[in-house]
């Protein structure tokens, strides 16, 4: 029988509500580990080389291992401290099994064990550098195309800098609201990309971190830095969080955020044919209470300004906002689109996570 060896590496970062103790982060990383152990034997029939994992906390350290789904985790360490976070190094070795099924088996058990525990894990999967030359590893793809994976808020602006023919896959903006499913559906369009185009742009910024932790093997992933969709309208995280300096509470909209079929008002009139105007009107209140101003973004490409105005004012009078418009600049758009992309992109090489980290320098 042949069994294959494909090397697995992540970072799993682990936050809590609150401070918890050594106790409950030791059973965090124990957990973790039996989960990984029995979901590999148990769907794969894997043979486990190890699962081994470093666990990190204000300088001090945990320490597990596992070889056997049936022998239990050993483990040694202790935190000096109770803690809301711990960022745990992973290394798993198990012969029979694809490395992306390693990937999703440690995933599915960080999420299985985070809403059992109470806490939320992030992992963000790496390929060891010794497994790049594995014969399991095709070469990497040279002169293929690029393909464009976005959010339709971004889509009329990109499209007029975009090579003729380039690949274009959209989703709804609804998606935000749930970062998880919008960071699966993004994974498994990059999946399906994967290997096929190099580079895959992603037309989307950090949004709530749904971008982070995504990864292609074969494929260079680009996408802007920013918190989310204004920062590329704005043209910089920077121009974003300056424009916000004038006033916290600020809301903004776009062409593409009034076309999208969501924000306030929709919510509004779906709250209105579910509760009745009376109770929504006190629930949006609620939800729109802490902003001050709206500030609608014109964008070069806008085709229907007047329309866009004329739904931006109805929504600050419905709140009670500030009404004020600005210019937005397609600058990243076309940088993306161009391949020119410097210190406003994070630029990840295949085999590699999109790391938060990224976003802040």
């Amino acid at each position: 029988m042949h069994l294959s060896l494909a090397p697995f590496a992540a970072r799993v970062r682990f936050r809590s509500r609150r401070e918890m103790d050594s106790d409950y982060w030791r059973g965090v990383m124990s957990a973790l580990f039996g989960n990984i152990a029995s979901r590999l034997v148990g769907t794969h029939q894997a043979v486990i080389g190890h699962i081994k994992g470093l666990g990190e906390a204000d300088g001090s350290y945990l320490r597990a291992n596992c070889v056997s789904a049936r022998l239990g985790v050993d483990m040694e360490g202790d935190l000096q401290r109770s803690v809301k976070k711990l960022d745990l190094d992973l290394a798993v070795l198990a012969y029979g099994v694809a490395w992306d099924d390693i990937r999703l088996a440690v995933e599915g058990a960080a999420s299985q064990i985070a809403a059992a525990l109470t806490c939320e894990a992030l992992v963000e999967a790496r390929i060891p550098e010794a497994a790049g030359h594995h014969h399991d590893n095709p070469a990497l793809p040279v002169n293929k195309p690029a393909k464009l994976i976005s959010c339709k808020v971004m889509i009329d602006e990109i499209r007029p800098f975009l090579p003729a023919g380039m690949e274009v896959e959209s989703f709804d903006i609804s998606l935000h609201v749930r970062p998880a499913l919008l960071r699966e559906t993004l994974q498994k369009a990059i999946d399906a990309a994967d290997g096929i185009y190099d580079p895959i742009l992603l037309g989307y910024g950090l949004c709530s971190k749904s971008t982070v932790g995504l990864m292609a093997r074969h494929s260079r992933l680009v996408v802007p830095k920013g918190d989310d969709c204004i920062s590329v309208f704005l043209g910089s995280e920077k121009e974003r969080r300056a424009e916000a300096d004038k006033e916290p509470g600020t809301y903004f909209l776009t062409q593409g955020y009034i076309g999208g079929g969501t924000g306030p008002m929709t919510d509004y009139e779906r709250m209105v044919t579910k509760y009745g105007r009376q109770r929504a009107d006190g629930l949006l209140a609620k939800m729109m209470g802490h902003y001050k101003r709206l500030v609608y973004i014109r964008m070069p490409n806008a085709e229907s300004l007047e329309s866009d105005r004329a739904y931006a004012n109805e929504m600050a009078a419905r709140f009670g906002l500030e009404y004020v418009e600005r210019d937005g600049t397609p600058r990243l758009l076309k940088l993306l689109a161009d391949g020119q992309w410097g210190e406003d992109f994070v630029v990840t090489q295949p085999g590699q996570a999109i790391e938060l980290e990224s976003f802040m320098t």
